[in-house]
């Protein structure tokens, strides 16, 4: 082993053990400092290309929120003044302790596209939480950039963690063939595309060039990951009524994911304000699913394209090495016929999961 590597081996596991002492030892802000570590372990992991132990820190931090943070009084305040309060004996506010389950709810999504074992505790916890404390009603025009992305978080982390509690019955017709499901499945499509009337008009008031780089990432951004879940609900093993629109969608994930890329590279150039390492999905994980669920040739050679001029990482996806995983990839890995019908599924056949995918067509030179 190089002396380097043996170096970063030996400081890595004296942080595992000191990590793992702060769990048990009971102190006030030991959860704090334990999920700070986790979210450090996830992002080296990852950049390492050491994803199922990236998965292993994320799982465990995730337990310990779940198990230990009382989210319906967090998330049960509404004056700004109460969600600042400060725990007797705790270094930092309910904002800050907010801030890192966000952080983590970002790390599941990212993840969990990637790696279809991943568990979603995190956000199907906080979508229990919005139930009971929120509704679901898109409001009838936006006010500000702020609240138009809190209700496209919520509507992703809503239809991901639908996805996620729905894997238990990938081969159960009688659940899919249930009016309540198909009731759940269409409501929630049609709000994704209130949310995009909504945005779009909000958007169109403004005099848009007067608004910043950061506002229109921070915009492009939005729709895209509104598409994508559109997209998502399609891809269900109960075709609602997004089968007919997955073409228009799939186009519109690439066509935002490229308006993205402008921006990036724009803020990029100017600014140092692009990372090259981000914990949320951005583009990639977009534009990977495009690719593979489109059956328009323009369109699966431009997402193609679009990945591999992507920069930086976005948790375990690395938009170089898909285009490498796409050279290798044959037709048979990507049409799996659906249990429950004739459409293709592949998303639900698990083939699509990057992490398998890439252990098994062995892509280890990045």
């Amino acid at each position: 082993m190089h002396k380097l590597e043996y170096f970063i081996t030996h400081n890595y596991n004296l942080a595992m053990r000191k990590l793992q002492e702060h769990i048990n030892s009971g102190e006030p802000d030991a959860v704090i400092i334990a999920l700070t570590c986790c979210v450090i372990f996830v992002g080296l992991e990852n950049l390492r290309f050491n994803h199922r132990e990236a998965i292993k820190h994320l799982t465990k931090g995730s337990q310990i929120i779940v198990k230990t943070i009382d989210m319906d009084r967090l998330y049960g305040f509404t004056s700004k003044s109460q969600q600042s309060h400060m725990p007797m004996g705790s270094l930092i506010s309910d904002n800050d302790t907010m801030g890192i389950i966000e952080c983590f709810r970002h790390l599941e999504l990212s993840q969990r596209l990637f790696a279809f074992e991943v568990p979603l505790a995190v956000n199907s916890r906080l979508c229990q939480t919005m139930r009971s404390h929120t509704n679901d009603v898109v409001p009838p025009y936006f006010s500000s950039l702020t609240q138009a992305h809190k209700i496209v978080s919520a509507f992703v982390t809503e239809v991901m963690s639908t996805d996620y509690e729905a894997t238990a019955q990938r081969g159960n017709p009688d659940f899919w063939a249930s009016p309540s499901v198909k009731q759940q499945h269409r409501a929630l499509f049609k709000r994704g595309i209130t949310i995009l009337e909504r945005y779009q008009a909000y958007m169109s008031s403004l005099d848009l060039s007067s608004i910043g780089p950061r506002e229109r990432a921070s915009y492009y951004q939005d729709l895209l990951q509104t598409f994508s879940m559109q997209g998502m609900i399609g891809m269900l093993p109960l075709p609602v009524n997004a089968q007919q629109h997955k073409r228009g969608t799939l186009g519109s994930i690439v066509h935002y994911a490229e308006k993205l890329l402008e921006e990036k590279k724009a803020l990029a150039t100017h600014t140092d304000a692009c990372l090259d390492y981000t914990m949320e999905p951005g583009v990639t994980a977009s534009l990977y699913y495009s690719w593979v669920y489109t059956d328009d040739p323009e369109l699966k050679s431009k997402a193609l394209r679009l990945m591999s001029e992507s920069f930086g990482r976005e948790g375990p996806w690395d938009g170089k090495a898909l285009v490498k995983l796409a050279q290798v990839y044959n037709d048979r890995w990507i049409t799996e016929t659906s249990e429950l019908s004739n459409t293709s599924s592949p998303r639900w056949g698990s083939s699509m999961d990057c992490l398998k995918l890439f252990a098994s067509l062995r892509v280890t030179e990045w």
